[in-house]
């Protein structure tokens, strides 16, 4: 699952995904590794190590797109660069980091 959480609050105001349910579609993670956050509140999650695909949400979470899909082994961290628009994935098992374009 992935949680997102307002400033100074205990309490998530958004959950994605389903606890202990792992799954490969648009409302299912398997071990997410990573979260990137950009100055609009557009968001980024690796999905690691069983999906291995990088998904990008509305600020709501409502919106999600996979990016890059099958150009991964295990995408395990995220670097957003917004002045270049760039997300930088660090692709684990292949050893390399990759830059896509964050489109935001």
């Amino acid at each position: 699952q992935v949680f997102k959480f307002s400033p100074g609050e205990s309490k998530p105001s958004l959950i994605l995904g389903v606890r202990f349910e792992p799954g490969k579609d648009a409302d299912h993670f398997c071990k997410p590794t990573d979260v990137a956050v950009d100055s609009k509140g557009v968001f980024y999650v690796s999905d690691g190590y069983c999906n291995s695909r990088v998904m990008k949400f509305s600020p709501d979470g409502k919106e999600s797109i996979q990016m890059a899909s099958n150009a991964f082994r295990i995408p395990h961290s995220l670097s957003l660069d917004e002045s270049n628009g760039r997300l930088y994935v660090a692709d684990r098992e292949n050893s390399r980091v990759l830059a896509l374009d964050a489109g935001s």
